[in-house]
């Protein structure tokens, strides 16, 4: 596990996740980065306490599926500290692109 930075490929190379939990991981991982990405917030357990509340828990959801859900972001955030623990930050590809342009721009003056 884990191609430093990239929970989508390691995710669709999982092999403790059937088809049909990564298809639905990958559907709570994409509304959580888009949301994560919107609200500028990095990766980390905040980040994902504040999406639950603000986007799971804003209007009344099945019990499936919470669980689910639930499930989803339990292995994102597993996967995260494995990333960050390899040395990775668990930012998007555009998101460490803008840090290195920014940097760059910092020591040009």
């Amino acid at each position: 596990m884990n191609q430093r930075d990239n929970w989508r490929a390691d995710l669709e190379t999982s092999r403790g996740l059937s088809q049909r939990q990564k298809e639905q991981f990958l559907v709570v991982g994409n509304w959580f980065e888009s949301w994560r990405l919107r609200a500028g917030v990095s990766p980390g357990v905040p980040a994902a306490r504040a999406f639950w509340k603000d986007q799971v828990l804003a209007k009344p959801r099945e019990q499936w599926q919470l669980d689910q859900w639930e499930e989803a972001m339990r292995w994102y955030l597993n996967w995260l500290a494995v990333c960050q623990r390899d040395g990775g930050t668990g930012l998007t590809l555009a998101e460490r692109l803008k840090t290195a342009v920014h940097r760059a721009g910092a020591r040009r003056g």
